[in-house]
């Protein structure tokens, strides 16, 4: 039975960067919870258990959560994709991380990591999300979306941030190094979202692209759903 409780033991303060889904899964982590779905209902948020859409649902009232983490409503709020502008159907833009994306450019629902990056800090960028971001710039590696063990897709909802449901810790899996030119991409939404290490945008500063805002830049790459 779960403990009825106004906080948890154990908090943690989000990265500017991470996943919404991502820092539940840090919560259940460091309190030793089996399934994010404790910390969904001790916040009253029951009805999303498993459910991507939870990080793309504006009217989220995160009060609750608020209370069994101590951090403040409006910060937890800003991990989610919330639209931008004020277009309100299926075609709406999110915002992610100050740039407005269509919602076809986010794959929340298929997670990515780079096993590199959780070594040095462990939590879900949300930038992984993004479906034209296959590789890490800052470890010039490929990101990977399905455990190397079990060859499952990586689960979404699940007990620890680098370890997947069979038990394999993808901290330990291999970096695949990718050569430079399949790094520009990424690169380039890492330079439009404010993140580190973006030097050398060689190809997509010498091309139209480049003065592409995140938004047309993934139109132009027409991603499928």
């Amino acid at each position: 039975m779960l403990p009825r409780t106004r906080s948890l033991v154990f908090s943690a303060v989000p990265h500017a960067d991470e996943s919404f889904i991502g820092y539940l899964i840090r919560l259940t982590e460091v309190n030793h919870y089996e399934t994010p779905a404790w910390i969904l209902q001790l916040a009253s948020l029951n009805n999303y258990l498993s459910k991507v859409s939870i990080a793309f649902d504006e009217t989220l009232n995160l009060k609750g959560l608020g209370s069994l983490t101590g951090i403040n409503a409006e910060q937890l709020r800003g991990l989610l994709y919330l639209p931008s502008g004020v277009k309100r159907n299926k075609f709406v833009d999110y915002d992610v991380l100050g740039s407005a994306v269509p919602r076809i450019a986010i794959s929340a629902h298929r997670p990515k990591i780079c096993s590199a990056c959780l070594n040095e800090q462990c939590y879900v960028r949300k930038v992984w999300d993004l479906t034209a971001v296959t590789t890490c710039p800052v470890h010039r590696c490929l990101l990977f979306d399905e455990c190397p063990k079990c060859c499952r897709t990586l689960p979404l909802s699940r007990k620890r941030i680098s370890t997947c449901t069979c038990g394999y810790n993808w901290r330990e899996h291999p970096l695949t190094s990718v050569a430079e030119s399949q790094l520009e991409i990424s690169k380039r939404v890492h330079f439009l979202c404010g993140l580190p290490s973006v030097e050398g945008l060689s190809q997509l500063q010498s091309s139209p692209l480049a003065s592409l805002s995140l938004k047309a830049l993934f139109s132009a790459f027409a991603l499928p759903n």
